[in-house]
């Protein structure tokens, strides 16, 4: 039989060819796996059912040493049909390997190890492996049974299946083709059954369509030339709407892309620069859809209102020049659309049916002929009205427009509250900056005296510490201490205390004149003063100066055994920085030499000497 016809015989035994070959190869695919796997799993028992019947016996040989009988054993083990090879290691490092043959290497799989072990002591490692070559054999053997049995059936249901397609389908079909082969409309209804019938009703059925197919043919066709013309008047007018579409879809996408490229203009932007950028988005998109103004109207506090304007086509619209009401009534049109949040969409305002309203008169007024009013609200808080407007272009407002410049609206709104958060921000950031800049300045300040409290005389110690060590400059400290000032509080009270402490604290400071010099209060009565670039003479001539000016300051001491004026013992030390003198060991240097100054008769100072305190 030809196979490379076209017809319907053909292409059914190609078919039916094609599927039996597929069928062979899935039963082939499924036989040779389900072979291939219980084939494995009978080798696999077979390997544990041999290590269980030979280790036993071949234990025994190996521990009593009987190699002969060993070898024997497994001579014995790779006679059995399916093992490949089997070795036995002992402990003693000998080493014993039979096979089936010389190509087991090769064929061997299923490799198992055990370890021989005679009462509890290992004996000898055992290793068998099963032979992949009776594991094909069986496969093969199996696959070529089956697949003979499968090709005979397979073969004679194709063989049935194609003639009863040829007999009951194709030779009626062919019979039917040539009888409309040559058959022309107007032509009597033909019968496309073959001749003989008793199996062509389908053939009957499909002839019978055929003539009452043709009875209807000549009013279709005309219904069709009636139809092709008014096809012909609908594809103009399509035509003419596809052209508008494409203008009008062109027309929205510029607009989205400027929506798009003014939403990225604004994103991060500092706060100075966003008022400059929504003016140039603004002004590109009106440009672009013919508005003749953008602004911003805002109420201001005189119940009449504002316009701040992003762009114009001309000259920037005067309020002013509205008379006083239509202002007013602007003024309160603006308020109402803040609390009403809502768009407002005015048109044909030229028209003098439509200015009857007091907003309406004032945008006429102006001259512009239609305007969208955009509540700007983001959450409570408004922004004013987003007025754009057109005075030369059509006086209405499609809907995509109103879509988009909804979406413009919401933009300039957020980045005016993107704006109002950032001066918020800005506002707080400086409040904090000077809260923090008071509490570091209070953190290092006695609260008493102004001057720097033990935290700041700590910090200005190590660094003044460090630079000396570094640039080999001399120090000096100069510990003091108000001779008799528990007697002082005793007998005058504590406020009159704080009033002499606060005293003694403005000539410490006018003492410390130098940007490096520093004035703290350390204890209660006890004050310290940092000299950088001083050594003991300069600081003791300091003493000298401050003595002398807490004496023309004749602060009264009644309770003082000094004297009956106020009086300071200091003690002065000098750092040592060529021997890297520690911190603790200079303050104790310095406060030894207060001590000394103070039981030396008070209202003096003496200077620590590392050998020998000089008092003067």
């Amino acid at each position: 039989m030809n196979l490379r016809g076209n017809g319907l015989t053909q292409r059914v035994a190609r078919r039916i060819l094609g599927i039996t070959l597929a069928s062979l190869v899935a039963a082939s695919a499924v036989l040779a796996t389900s072979a291939w796997l219980d084939e494995t799993e009978r080798l696999e028992n077979l390997v544990t059912q041999v290590e269980r019947a030979f280790a036993p016996p071949l234990t025994e040989s190996l521990w009593l040493v009987d190699l002969p009988l060993a070898e024997s054993q497994m001579r014995a083990l790779t006679q059995i049909e399916g093992i490949a090879h089997v070795s036995a290691k002992l402990f003693t490092g000998q080493q014993f390997r039979f096979a089936a043959d010389a190509s087991d290497s090769q064929s061997a799989f299923l490799v198992r190890q055990t370890t021989l072990r005679h009462d509890g002591r290992p004996v000898a490692t055992l290793e068998l492996a099963a032979d992949r070559r009776v594991l094909v054999k069986t496969v093969v053997a199996h696959l070529l049974q089956m697949l003979t049995i499968q090709a005979l059936l397979l073969a004679l249901g194709a063989y049935v299946l194609f003639r009863s397609v040829n007999r009951e389908a194709a030779r009626p079909l062919e019979y039917a083709a040539t009888q409309l082969a040559v058959w022309r409309p107007g032509d009597p209804a033909v019968s496309l059954a073959p001749p003989g019938g008793g199996r062509s009703d389908e053939i009957a059925t499909l002839g019978a369509a055929f003539g009452r197919m043709q009875e209807t043919l000549a009013g279709h066709m005309a219904r069709q030339e009636a139809l092709q013309h008014e096809l012909e008047e609908h594809r103009d007018r399509l035509a003419e709407l596809a052209t508008t579409r494409e203008r009008t879809l062109s027309y929205l996408e510029g607009l989205e892309h400027r929506a798009l490229t003014m939403s990225t203009g604004l994103i991060s932007l500092p706060r100075e620069m966003i008022a400059p950028q929504i003016r140039r988005s603004l002004a590109d998109i009106c440009q672009y859809a013919g508005l003749d103004l953008a602004g911003l109207l805002e109420p201001n506090s005189e119940a009449t209102v504002g316009l701040e304007c992003f762009w114009t086509s001309a000259e920037s619209p005067d309020l002013a020049t509205l008379p006083a009401p239509l202002r007013d009534d602007l003024g309160h049109w603006v308020r109402l659309r803040q609390a009403a949040r809502g768009v407002e969409i005015l048109e044909r305002l030229d028209d003098p049916g439509a200015t009857a309203d007091g907003a309406c008169t004032a945008f006429a007024r102006l001259g512009y002929r239609a305007l969208i009013a955009l509540p700007l609200q983001v959450r409570d808080s408004a922004y004013g009205i987003l007025i754009l407007a057109r005075s030369r272009h059509a006086p209405i407002w499609p809907e995509p427009e109103i879509a988009f410049f909804q979406l413009v609206g919401q933009i300039v709104a957020s980045a005016l509250a993107q704006q109002r958060a950032l001066q918020q921000l800005e506002a707080t950031r400086q409040e904090l900056e000077s809260a923090n800049i008071e509490l570091d300045r209070m953190s290092r300040t006695d609260p008493l005296t102004g001057l720097g409290n033990r935290r700041a005389f700590d910090e200005a110690r190590a660094r003044e510490l460090s630079r000396s060590r570094r640039t080999n400059t001399p120090l000096a400290l100069m510990l003091l201490d108000v001779d008799h000032f528990k007697a002082y509080n005793d007998t005058l009270g504590h406020a009159e205390g704080d009033v002499c402490l606060a005293a003694i604290a403005a000539l410490l400071r006018d003492m410390a004149r130098r940007p490096g010099d520093l004035a703290a209060r350390i204890g209660g009565e006890e004050f310290a003063l940092l000299l950088p670039d001083t050594d003991a003479a300069g600081a003791e001539r300091l003493y000298a100066e401050l003595r002398q000016v807490l004496a023309r300051s004749a602060l009264p001491h009644p309770a003082s055994a000094v004297g009956p004026l106020l009086t300071l013992s200091a003690g002065i030390a000098e750092y040592d920085a060529a021997s890297n003198e520690t911190y603790k060991d200079f303050f104790a240097a310095c406060d030894a030499a207060l001590y000394t100054a103070k039981h030396a008769g008070r209202d003096r100072c003496v200077v620590a000497v590392r050998q020998a305190a000089a008092a003067r």
